[in-house]
C-alpha cells in the first residue's frame, strides 16, 4: 500500500515540517509507505478577479522572497530546513497532479495536516480537497481551516468537494463545526495534531542541539505575532527572577534565529518556561512536559487561535492563557498521561479504518 500526502510545505515554518515528519512516521508505524508531493505553488481555480489574483499571487511568493532578501543568518535557517527535510520523503508532482495517471501511483490521498484549509492561505482549491481523485481514495486526517468560520464564497466552493471524502477528521472543534455544517454529518472526527501522536522519545530521536550553545538555564520565545511591550516586560521579569536566558526565535539578531525543526525540539524539551502564541510551540510544550504561557495572538485579520483553544480545553489547560501579572504554576502532567494516550489511540483506529489496516 503506498499513500501520497498533500500538505503544506513551506520552510520557514517549524509546525508544518514537524508535522509532516509526523504524518510519515505514523503511516510507517501502520506498515504502510508514503510520500509527501510536492506540488508547487499556484493559483486556485476560483480566483477570478485580476487584483485578487495578484494580491494571492505577491501573499505566496511573500515568505520566498523574504528568504532571499534575509541575512546569513537567515540562509543557515534554510539550509537548517532543508537537513530536517531529509527526514520526509517528498516527490515532484507538479505536473502529473493534473494527470490521471496520478491516482494509480497511489492506494490513497492524505490530505493534512496544518492549516491547508485556511482559506487565506492562497491554497484553498482543487488540490486541497483531493478533487483529482475518487471519492474512495480521499482522505482528511486532521486539516485545519485555522480559522472559526469561513465566507459564504468559500462554502460554496468547498460543500460538493467536502461531501465526497471517504473519511474525515479535523484538528478543532471550529472545523469540525464547519463540515458538519456544510455536508449536514455528524461523523467528522476532532483528533489531537500529528506531532502528538508521535512520543517524546520519538521526537528525540530527531531533535539536535544547537551549534554552540552552552545555556543550561533558558526560557524560550516563540511567537507569529507581534508582541506588545508590556508582554515583552513580563517575560523579562520572569527571565530574571529565573536567572535565566531568553531564547528569541523571533529575532533576527538573536544567535539561535538560524535554528532548524530539529533544534527547535532540543529548545523546546530543555527549556525551563515556553512563551508563545504558536499551536505547535504548545504542542511540543505538552509533549515535554514543560510550564508554558499562551499568548493571544497579536495580528490582523481573523483570530486563529481555535486551534490552541480546542488543544487546551481537551487537556484541561486553560490556566495556561495569559493574563496580566500571573503566576506560573507547576502542571500536573500525571493527569495527562492519560488523555494523551486515549487520543493517540483515536488517531490510530481513525487511520486503520480509513485506510483499511
Amino acid at each position: 500500500m503506498k499513500i501520497g500526502i498533500i500538505t503544506i510545505i513551506d520552510n520557514n515554518n517549524y509546525g508544518n515540517r514537524l508535522q509532516n515528519y509526523a504524518v510519515q512516521k505514523i503511516l510507517e508505524k501502520l506498515g504502510v509507505k508514503s510520500e509527501t508531493i510536492y506540488y508547487g505553488n499556484r493559483l486556485n481555480k476560483k480566483i477570478k478577479n485580476k487584483f485578487e489574483i495578484l494580491k494571492k499571487l505577491l501573499k505566496t511568493y511573500y515568505t520566498e522572497i523574504k528568504i532571499k532578501l534575509k541575512n546569513v543568518s537567515q540562509s543557515k535557517r534554510v539550509k537548517n530546513f532543508k537537513n530536517f527535510n531529509k527526514n520526509i520523503k517528498t516527490v515532484n508532482r507538479r505536473l502529473l497532479l493534473y494527470r490521471k495517471n496520478v491516482q494509480e501511483k497511489y492506494n490513497y490521498f492524505l490530505v493534512g495536516s496544518d492549516q491547508i484549509w485556511n482559506p487565506n492561505f492562497g491554497r484553498f482549491g482543487d488540490v486541497e480537497f483531493l478533487t483529482f481523485v475518487p471519492k474512495e481514495k480521499r482522505i482528511a486526517y486532521v486539516p485545519s481551516f485555522g480559522v472559526s468560520n469561513i465566507q459564504k464564497k468559500d462554502e460554496e466552493f468547498c460543500r460538493e468537494p467536502l461531501k465526497n471524502f471517504k473519511a474525515i477528521s479535523v484538528r478543532e472543534e471550529a472545523g469540525k463545526k464547519i463540515v458538519e455544517k456544510l455536508i449536514e454529518t455528524n461523523d467528522v472526527e476532532v483528533l489531537i495534531d500529528p506531532t502528538m501522536v508521535l512520543t517524546s522519545e520519538e521526537w528525540e530521536k530527531v531533535e539536535k542541539k544547537p551549534q554552540n550553545f552552552k545555556y543550561n538555564n533558558f526560557i524560550v520565545c516563540y511567537f507569529l505575532g507581534s508582541v506588545t511591550e508590556s508582554k515583552l516586560q513580563y517575560i523579562k521579569n520572569q527571565a530574571k527572577n529565573n536567572k535565566a536566558t531568553i531564547i528569541n526565535l523571533n529575532d533576527e539578531t538573536n544567535e539561535f534565529y538560524n535554528v532548524g525543526p530539529s533544534e527547535f525540539i532540543y529548545l523546546i524539551r530543555n527549556a525551563i518556561c515556553v512563551y508563545t502564541d504558536s499551536f505547535h510551540a504548545c504542542v511540543f510544550s505538552i509533549l515535554f512536559k514543560k510550564n508554558f504561557i499562551v499568548f493571544e495572538r497579536e495580528s490582523k485579520g481573523q483570530s486563529m487561535s481555535s486551534r490552541i483553544d480546542t488543544l487546551l480545553e481537551k487537556f484541561n489547560l486553560n490556566d495556561r492563557k495569559y493574563k496580566d501579572g500571573q503566576e506560573i504554576k507547576q502542571i500536573n502532567y500525571a493527569l495527562l498521561d492519560n488523555i494523551l494516550e486515549e487520543e493517540r489511540k483515536k488517531s490510530y483506529d481513525f487511520l486503520r479504518r480509513a485506510i483499511e489496516v
